[in-house]
């Protein structure tokens, strides 16, 4: 229907129109994708149910990793209080990478489909909120390799623990 989220071969948008011939689909950057009905096989409706935002939150080994696991289980709460599109969590599911200078924990949270990206961001903001409120802990962008002060790859930023 007009104005749901889907996602056509690839192409992820808000359906704006649905003629006899083409269906015209607009993505967040303002492109517009018509594609012939007869060439639409395979579309995935986003909008029906509840998407997930995850989000990897990173900090740097010398961290313990019981009190990052700490703060989040005493703080997930709050951080659906301070983002209302949370519909369900946020909730904590374990580690899920360990990377060359930092471990990357894994929030989850269940939210509308148009609200996903913002709720990723906003969980990324509590993440680094919580760490700053804590004490202790400065952020950081690069890291010390042999001689060299490098940017973090893949990285918003690292926590640091002083």
């Amino acid at each position: 229907s007009v104005g749901e989220i889907v996602s056509i071969d690839d192409f992820r948008g808000t359906v704006s129109e649905i003629g006899i011939r083409a269906t015209k689909v607009l993505d967040l950057a303002g492109n517009i994708k018509i594609i012939n009905n007869s060439d639409i096989k395979n579309v995935v409706n986003l909008s029906r149910e509840l998407s997930i935002a995850v989000v990897d939150c990173e900090f740097p080994y010398d961290v313990p990793l019981e009190f990052v696991e700490k703060l989040l289980k005493d703080h997930l709460e709050d951080m659906q209080q301070k983002i209302p599109a949370i519909i369900e969590g946020p909730f904590y599911k374990g580690v899920s990478a360990y990377n060359s200078s930092n471990v990357a924990v894994k929030l989850i949270a269940r939210c509308k489909e148009e609200d996903r990206y913002q709720v990723q961001r906003d969980l990324l903001r509590e993440y680094r909120q919580l760490f700053v409120a804590n004490g202790n802990y400065y952020i950081s962008m690069y890291s010390w390799i042999g001689n060299n002060l490098v940017p973090y790859a893949n990285c918003s930023f690292v926590i640091f623990y002083i």
